[in-house]
């Protein structure tokens, strides 16, 4: 009872000094009771954090000079346990005719002096800096108060919803060799890395989250154990390698997720490993209920949607895998599904279905998976105005970047388009040349429109036919020198 009277005084020393020195109110939280601000209203959520009783996080001033307003915010609530403990004090001698309320007075007086000292104290624990020590570094070191900041408004934004894909990217440099070691600054590269997940940047992320747990740094043991989720996560929708993830998967490394048994991002990873690593069905089942649980309280809903989409990338793999299909198989997949929710309806200029008329028969006329991919996908941007970056998310960097090469505007020169055909014969890109031959090989098809030979067409088509037989010969001409 001590402990938890002295801790709400003590998130809310930090609350008050907050207020008076411009902070704004986010969220409140005692054990795992959280009263969150959305929308202008207070509602009561669950989130636990493993190591702490409280928290109170509130939205910072903007940055003056580089400065901010850190001293009695961060010093606020070992001030107010040292008010509280003397007010306690002094209960204690008006309420000493009752000696178990005298004792309880007395023990939350000595318990909110503790607290203070502890954390009003310049110290550090390990890496962990305390709320004096994180004071008075935030007093010389602006490149620490800007970090600082950063964390408090990646707390704001996402309270209001916004993911950590959709926040400026300048808040997720990667601080220098320096910067790593100190505590406050660390928990910017963790967040690069988290910036990278949620942009399913997983080759990035793994790179990055290796680095951070190889070099020598501030960031504290909490961070580093959701650090090693994220590597077991891509490894098991990735290469799914037993040793690898064993080696990841140390007692120390259990011991931390077991404590954070609730945290969304551990549930996701041991979702993963169950489906993929574990290969035990009923067991990724018990833990998806207690997703579905801890999310029935949670108070960010755009961090909970980005983590229900990774377990969804994780079953989709644990479904191929068991139909044989290879993560480039999977990949084909989806991008068939997409192809053929984006082009419903529409039709070719022979009146086919689009999807199972020209898109399936370029793919059929290209052999690999990659291909194919690329083949199902390469009108989406020109012909549906798919957005290009959300391309690049859901099926990465190789296949983005072949459909880009592969889209070029409309009402271009017969002269024009040739040249947009150079520069995919030129880029040296496998995947978009094959495609493209694929895709102009389909178009040259005369009898999807009816005739039997190029002198049926009428001059309109029969001009295409023969600029679809010339970009035919730069792309056939490429490859012809590539084998040589």
């Amino acid at each position: 009872l001590a402990m938890t009277v002295q801790t709400i005084v003590h998130e809310g020393g930090h609350l008050v000094f907050g207020l008076l020195t411009g902070y704004r109110f986010l969220s409140f939280r005692i054990f795992s009771f959280m009263l969150l601000k959305t929308d202008g209203k207070l509602k009561l959520k669950r989130l636990s954090l493993a190591g702490t009783a409280g928290q109170c996080l509130m939205a910072p001033p903007d940055l003056k000079d580089g400065k901010l307003p850190v001293l009695l915010y961060n010093f606020g609530g070992a001030i107010m346990n040292l008010l509280f403990s003397a007010l306690f004090f002094g209960l204690s001698f008006l309420a000493s005719s009752n000696f178990l309320l005298a004792v309880l007075l007395r023990i939350t007086a000595v318990m909110g002096t503790a607290m203070a000292l502890i954390n009003g104290i310049p110290m550090q624990v390990g890496p962990i800096n305390n709320d004096g020590k994180n004071a008075f570094s935030l007093m010389k070191d602006k490149e620490a108060v800007r970090a600082f900041w950063i964390q408090l408004k990646v707390n704001e934004e996402l309270a209001k919803g916004v993911s950590l894909k959709e926040m400026p990217s300048e808040w997720f440099e990667v601080p220098d060799e320096k910067g790593m070691k100190d505590g406050l600054i660390a928990v910017l590269g963790v967040l690069a890395e988290n910036r990278l997940m949620d942009e399913r940047k997983f080759a990035e992320a793994k790179a990055l989250a290796s680095r951070l747990l190889r070099v020598g740094s501030g960031i504290v043991g909490l961070h580093r154990c959701l650090l090693a989720c994220d590597l077991m996560y891509i490894e098991a929708i990735g290469e799914n390698r037993k040793d690898v993830i064993s080696g990841l998967l140390t007692k120390e490394q259990q011991k931390l997720m077991k404590s954070m048994k609730t945290a969304l991002s551990v549930l996701r990873t041991e979702y993963a490993l169950d489906l993929l690593y574990r290969e035990d069905e009923a067991l990724a089942e018990k833990t998806g209920k207690k997703i579905e649980k801890v999310a029935a309280k949670y108070p960010y809903p755009v961090e909970l949607k980005g983590e229900r989409e990774l377990m969804d990338i994780a079953r989709r793999r644990a479904e191929a895998l068991r139909d044989g299909l290879s993560a480039s198989g999977l990949l084909l997949e989806k991008a068939k599904a997409l192809a053929k929710e984006q082009f419903a309806g529409i039709t070719d200029k022979s009146g086919a279905d689009y999807f199972s008329g020209h898109l399936s028969s370029v793919a059929a006329l290209v052999k690999s998976d990659k291909e194919k991919t690329v083949a199902y996908l390469h009108d989406i941007i020109e012909d549906r105005d798919y957005p290009e970056e959300k391309l690049k998310e859901e099926f990465g960097e190789e296949i983005s970047s072949a459909v880009r090469l592969l889209t070029h505007g409309g009402g271009l020169s017969e002269e024009g388009y040739l040249e947009c055909i150079r520069k995919i014969a030129e880029s040296g890109n496998e995947l978009a040349i094959a495609v493209k031959i694929a895709d102009l090989t389909n178009n040259s098809d005369y009898t999807r429109l009816g005739a039997s030979s190029p002198d049926e067409l009428g001059s309109e088509d029969r001009a295409r036919y023969e600029k679809y037989q010339k970009a035919l010969r730069i792309l056939k001409g490429t490859n012809e020198e590539s084998d040589r």
